[in-house]
C-alpha cells in the first residue's frame, strides 16, 4: 500500500519539477539561458531506490563538482543541480530546503545556521550566520542565494515542495531520528499527526511522509518570496502561532532579522588558509584557537579539551552539507534547531518545528591555497568538535578525508560530510567527497551529462 501511494506520489513530483526547472534557466548577469536538466529528478521521491555508486555519474563527460549532506534525496537534488550548471549556493539552497521535509528532525524553517562560501572567481571566502531566536533558515537561504546563486529562487524550492506535498518515503536517515526522538514528540496534537502512524507508533523507514502544511508554506516562498513569512502581515501571524505552540519571540523580532555577511575568522596551515566563522557563532572561535599549532599531542590536548565542553550525555544535535563545483567554488553550511526535533512542537498550520533556546553552535571549517586559489577541503556537521577533529585530521596531518571523516571519536560528536581536492585543477582523480559512514548520508561525485 505505501509503495503504491508513493509511485503515484513520484509521477506527480515528476510531472511538477520538470514544468519549473525545464522552463526556467540559468540566471546569469544580463544573459538567460533555457536549460533542461542532466539528471532526472524522480529518483528523489523513493525511499529504496538504487543509489549510483560513486565515481559512476557520467565518466567522461566532464567533472562538475561533489557534495555530501546526511539524507541521500538532499545530496541527489544537489548533485543534479550542479549537473545541470547550477552554482554551489544553488545547490546549498535546495538541498537545505529539501533537508527540512527529509529530515526535519536537524534542519527546518523554525530553525537556523550558518555557512562559509569560497567563490574561486572572485578569490574570496565569505561566512554568513542566520541563527537567530527567530525562524532564520529561509531568509539564510534566500541571501545566500542573492549572492551566488545562479539558478532561478523558484526553482530552489520546487524540489522541497514537491516532496512535502506529495510525501516521501521516510529515509533510513529519518527513521534513525525517529527512532531515538524524545518523548515529547507524541505529546504535541500536530508532531503526532505527522510523524507518527494512525496506531500511535512514530513513523519507520519506508513508511509515507506527507507534510502538507509545509508544503504549503514552501509554495508560497517559492511564488511569492520571502516576505511571505518575513513581511509585516505574515510575522503577525507567524508570531502568533508560534506562541501557541510555546514559542517566545515577536512579529518586530521576525520582520527585524537579517542574516548577517561576515569576514570569517583564519589560521594560517603552511601555504593554506583555514576558515572559521566568527563571532557571534561560539564554534567558531572556539575551533579557530584550538587548531593553533604546535605539535600532535597539544592539538589531541585541545580537542579533548572541545569534547568535554560540551554537555554531558547531550547528543549533538543538527546536521551539515558541503558542495564544490568544478571549478573549485564551495559551500559549507551547518543547519539545525538547537536540539534534535526543536522544542517538538509544531508551530500550528505551518508543519515548521520550534526550535529550541540557543542557537550559536554551528561551526563549518573550510580551506583554501591564496596563493593558487585552489580548494583544498570542507567541513561541516552537527557538532563543532567532531567538524573540527576532521578538519585537523586533514589540514594539519594530510589524513584522506574519507578516512579522518570515519575515524573515532573520543566520544559521540554529531556526523560530519566532508570534501576535500589535492593540488591542482578539481578533478575526480583529485578529489574527494566523503559523507560519516556513521549515518546513513550520501556522497557523490558529479559530472556532466
Amino acid at each position: 500500500m505505501i509503495i503504491d501511494r508513493t509511485a503515484r506520489r513520484q509521477m506527480r513530483f515528476n510531472t511538477m519539477f520538470h514544468s519549473l526547472f525545464g522552463v526556467q534557466g540559468i540566471r546569469g548577469g544580463r544573459r538567460r539561458q533555457r536549460i533542461v536538466p542532466a539528471v532526472l529528478l524522480c529518483l528523489v521521491v523513493t525511499a529504496c531506490q538504487r543509489v549510483e555508486p560513486i565515481g559512476l555519474l557520467g565518466q567522461g563527460a566532464g567533472f562538475r563538482g561533489m557534495v555530501a549532506a546526511d539524507e541521500p534525496r538532499a545530496v541527489e537534488i544537489g548533485r543534479d543541480i550542479l549537473a545541470a550548471g547550477g552554482s554551489p549556493a544553488d545547490a546549498a539552497v535546495a538541498m537545505a530546503f529539501v533537508l527540512s521535509v527529509t529530515l526535519p528532525s536537524e534542519a527546518g524553517l523554525g530553525g537556523g545556521g550558518a555557512c562559509l562560501v569560497y567563490d574561486h572567481g572572485q578569490a574570496k571566502t565569505e561566512a554568513i550566520d542566520f541563527a537567530a531566536p527567530v525562524p532564520a533558515m529561509a531568509r539564510g537561504m534566500f541571501a545566500l542565494h542573492a549572492k551566488y546563486g545562479r539558478l532561478h529562487w523558484e526553482n530552489m524550492l520546487a524540489p522541497a515542495e514537491a516532496l512535502a506535498r506529495t510525501g516521501t518515503g521516510v529515509s533510513r536517515a529519518f527513521a534513525r531520528r525517529l527512532a531515538q526522538a524524545p518523548a515529547r514528540l507524541l505529546e504535541d496534537r500536530e508532531t503526532r499527526r505527522i510523524y507518527a502512524r494512525p496506531d500511535g507508533h512514530l513513523l519507520s523507514e519506508g513508511d509515507l511522509l506527507v507534510q502538507s502544511d509545509l508544503g504549503a508554506v514552501l509554495s508560497r516562498l517559492r511564488t511569492r518570496g520571502i516576505g511571505e513569512l518575513y513581511g509585516a502581515a505574515a510575522a503577525r501571524d507567524l508570531a502568533a502561532a508560534a506562541g501557541r505552540a510555546g514559542g517566545a519571540f515577536t512579529a518586530e523580532q521576525i520582520q527585524n532579522f537579517l542574516p548577517r555577511w561576515q569576514e570569517p575568522l583564519k589560521a594560517s596551515q603552511g601555504n593554506d588558509v583555514v576558515f572559521f566563522m566568527p563571532p557571534p557563532s561560539a564554534a567558531g572561535p572556539i575551533e579557530a584557537a584550538a587548531w593553533g599549532g604546535g605539535d600532535a599531542a597539544g592539538r589531541g590536548k585541545r580537542l579533548t579539551e572541545f569534547y568535554a565542553a560540551s554537555p554531558a550525555g547531550e547528543r549533538p544535535a543538527g546536521t551539515g552539507l558541503v558542495v564544490m563545483d568544478g571549478l573549485g567554488s564551495a559551500v559549507a553550511c551547518s543547519l539545525g534547531l538547537n536540539a534534535s526535533f526543536g522544542t517538538g512542537r509544531i508551530i500550528p498550520d505551518t508543519g515548521i518545528l520550534l526550535a529550541a533556546g540557543g542557537g550559536r553552535q554551528h561551526g563549518p571549517i573550510l580551506s583554501v591555497n591564496p596563493n593558487s586559489n585552489e580548494f583544498r577541503f570542507a567541513v561541516a556537521g552537527g557538532g563543532a568538535a567532531a567538524v573540527l577533529q576532521v578538519a585537523l585530521s586533514r589540514g594539519v596531518d594530510g589524513t584522506p578525508i574519507d578516512v579522518a571523516v570515519a575515524a573515532s571519536r573520543p566520544v559521540e560528536g554529531g556526523l560530519v560530510n566532508a570534501l576535500a581536492c589535492a593540488s591542482g585543477d578539481p578533478t575526480e582523480d583529485r578529489c574527494v567527497a566523503a559523507n560519516d559512514p556513521r549515518g546513513a548520508g550520501l556522497s557523490a561525485l558529479v559530472a556532466a551529462r
